[in-house]
């Protein structure tokens, strides 16, 4: 049975599909959710997020090394769902950012689906 937690993920899910669906440029085809466990990004990627969340984060928060919150306080975590733009191949990361959602658009050779080995 859901509960509240879940229906609001998946209310979350639907919300943040329609907003790439409506902003996705021509040619770059639907856009399909996939479950965050299911991919596997490069390091240089997780390089570039870490980068840009902590150039977002001096942009909101400028004199951060004055706080005495740590860093992890203030950016949530990589949501659990990514989205996949069908023609393009390119994947969508969100992470929000002191209550502020942003998305990572990753290029296609930059990501993959994990592959699951199956014992019989």
């Amino acid at each position: 049975m859901a509960t509240d937690r879940d229906l609001k993920r998946t209310d979350e899910s639907v919300s943040l599909r329609a907003i790439l669906a409506s902003t996705v440029a021509p040619g770059e085809g639907d856009v399909h959710e996939i479950d965050f466990g299911d991919i596997m990004i490069s390091e240089q990627v997780i390089g570039y997020i870490g980068q840009a969340t902590r150039e977002l984060l001096q942009r909101y928060v400028p004199n951060l090394s004055q706080l005495d919150s740590r860093h992890s306080d203030l950016i949530g975590a990589i949501d659990n769902k990514a989205f996949w733009l069908g023609e393009s191949g390119s994947l969508v990361l969100t992470v929000e950012i002191v209550g502020n959602r942003h998305f990572f658009k990753i290029p296609r050779e930059l990501w993959e689906t994990r592959r699951i080995s199956k014992w019989h």
